[in-house]
Formats: structure tokens, sequence, C-alpha cells
């Protein structure tokens, strides 16, 4: 999990303004202040569209913006991201070693280790994990917790990986994915009791949230709890969802009731 920022969208409306009046300026030269400010601008020009994955406006900015006001470790995260979204993976981490080498936040050793876990090395990432999560002021540790637990799956210390996802529940007990991912953990150890107490939790504030939904109609469909399944397909049914998904919802339903009739017939 990497943690990106967001930008509402008025203040991007803001950044292009600003942007544009100050293009527009007649000044015999530039000083640090302006570069600066306008590396800024860039930057966050940067980040906007890097979340709507609009790549080629996302680079043309984040390049400007490090041209502008070189070796911030906050331009150089983001670029890192442009680059392993692209699929550079190689140049992607020469960016965040580049962005380490000048001692930034905690966040950024977090999302270099997210790279080095999609790159299955595992020891690697848990090094940049230990770093961020020796800072007690990361606002994030909730994702960096998830990161090592899935870092130490990774490792095959399943015991290790449930506690640190455990920990990343507890620090935001609204973290989905930790809580996924402690479900998954636990039907892998034969724990179905555990693993349901983590789906149900999550159903409970988001009904229609198809991914636990889903593993959780397998798991009710092996231990026969007709009346919970239902329940719960029933509570989806009435969210707004896609059609493909209801379509789905409605075609378990019927399979549940014939599972049911032939229960009674035997």
């Amino acid at each position: 999990m990497n943690h990106k920022p967001i930008i509402k969208q008025s203040f991007f409306i803001a950044i292009v303004t600003a942007l544009a009046l100050s293009s527009c300026q007649s000044t015999p030269s530039s000083t640090p202040h302006d570069a600066a400010h306008r590396a800024h601008l860039h930057y966050q020009l940067g980040l906007e569209a890097l979340h709507q994955n609009m790549l080629p406006k996302a680079f043309s900015e984040l390049i400007q913006a490090n041209d502008l006001l070189p070796d911030q470790p906050e331009t150089l995260d983001a670029l890192a991201y442009a680059w392993r979204m692209r699929g550079d993976f190689e140049q992607s981490e020469r960016l965040y070693q580049q962005a380490i080498s000048h001692h930034p936040d905690s966040a950024i050793y977090n999302n270099y280790a997210n790279l080095l876990l999609e790159m299955k090395r595992y020891d690697d990432a848990k090094v940049q994990l230990d770093i961020a999560l020796n800072d007690p002021t990361y606002a994030h540790q909730d994702i960096a917790y998830t990161n090592l637990g899935d870092v130490l799956i990774g490792m095959g210390q399943r015991g290790a990986a449930q506690h640190a996802y455990q920990i990343a529940i507890n620090i935001e007990p609204q973290q989905r994915s930790a809580r996924l991912k402690l479900a998954r953990s636990f039907i892998e150890q034969g724990d179905k009791s555990s693993a349901l107490t983590q789906y149900m939790y999550l159903l409970k504030q988001a009904p229609a949230d198809m991914e636990p939904l889903q593993e959780i109609v397998v798991l009710l469909k092996q231990q026969q709890h007709w009346q919970q399944l239902r329940t719960l397909l029933r509570h989806a049914q009435q969210e707004p969802i896609a059609s493909h998904d209801m379509a789905w919802i409605e075609d378990e339903l019927t399979s549940l009731e014939r599972a049911e009739k032939n229960d009674r017939s035997q």
C-alpha cells in the first residue's frame, strides 16, 4: 500500500490559475522563492495528474518541479511512483534511493518498501519498513504495518504477519486491507471462525463490499450456513451496486435456494 496525498479539485483549479498568472508576469529575474513556489505548483499538478492516471501530464509536471527545485524527496517520491505505474521498477527504485539520501519523511520509506514488496525482495522491504515504523510520529503507521504483514507472509512467517495486521487494525479499525489479509491468513491456517469475524466487520461497515462478500460466501457455503448467507446477500442487494455485481448476487441466491432444497430432500 502506497500513501498518496489527495488534492481537492478546487485546489487544482487554484494551482492552474496561479501558474498562469506567474507565467504572465514580466520580471527581470526569478528569485529562489519564485522558483520554489513554481516548483510546488508543478508538483501539486503532477500529483493531481497521477490521481487521474494521466501519466504523460504527471511526468511533465513533476519533471518541471524537479528541474526548478532539484532533489526534493516528495517530488522524487512522486516521480518514483509514476515510473512504477509505467512498469519501470529499476528507474522507480533509483528515484526512491535518491529521495532517501535526502532524509525524507517516513512515508517515503514505506512507499519504497511497497515497491520492494512487489519485486518480492522481502528482506530489503522489511529494512525500509523498520525505518518507517521507528518513527512514532508517522501518521500512517497502519499502512506500514499492513505492508509489513505482506512482507512477513512472503517470508513464510504467518504468525508474525497476523500480528502485524492486527497492529494495523488496532491503529486504524477501518483498515480494510489489513482485515482482508488477516481473514485470508486465518483461512489458510484453518481458523474459519476468526476469518468470519473479520469479514463480518467489513460487511457491517459496507454490506456491498464485493471482495469480502465473495470470500465469505465461499466460506459460508462450505459450512452450509444458509440463513446467514441469505441475510448477507439480501443486505448487499439493497445497496447501490453495479449491474454485474447485482447479477452475481441474484445467481448466488438462486444457487442457495437449490442447495436448501437438496438439504430438505435428503
